[in-house]
């Protein structure tokens, strides 16, 4: 399953709307600092408050941007990240970040069918 099928699962399962137009794509590199931007500016217009990023690395560039805007955190955006990266720690507020249980996801790769 997709991160996007997941998404769009876990909203149906609470009777709630999975928009497209919610979803934006951002990748690490050159241009993820314009999507961030683009996506936190988007979350002013619309007042959307919850802001998932794939990586600790695109959660902590969308953290800048929204001071940049002059959002406040957690008040007007919640960002999760998904890493769980110790650098994510010293930033205030402190990033909410998963961890990813890595050497299971490896030994379940791994595994042969029986």
């Amino acid at each position: 399953m997709s991160v996007y099928a997941g998404w769009k699962e876990a909203l149906e399962e609470l009777g709630l709307e999975a928009s497209e137009a919610w979803w934006f794509i951002v990748t690490i590199g050159r241009q993820s600092t314009e999507s961030v931007a683009c996506a936190c500016s988007w979350r002013r217009r619309r007042m959307l408050t919850p802001f998932f990023a794939s990586s600790d690395q695109i959660a902590l560039g969308a953290m800048g941007i929204a001071h940049q805007l002059g959002l406040r955190l957690p008040q007007d955006l919640a960002i999760v990240g998904f890493d769980n990266t110790p650098e994510a720690a010293f930033f205030w507020p402190p990033l909410t970040t998963m961890y990813q249980q890595l050497i299971d996801v490896g030994r379940i790769a791994v595994k042969k069918p029986a």
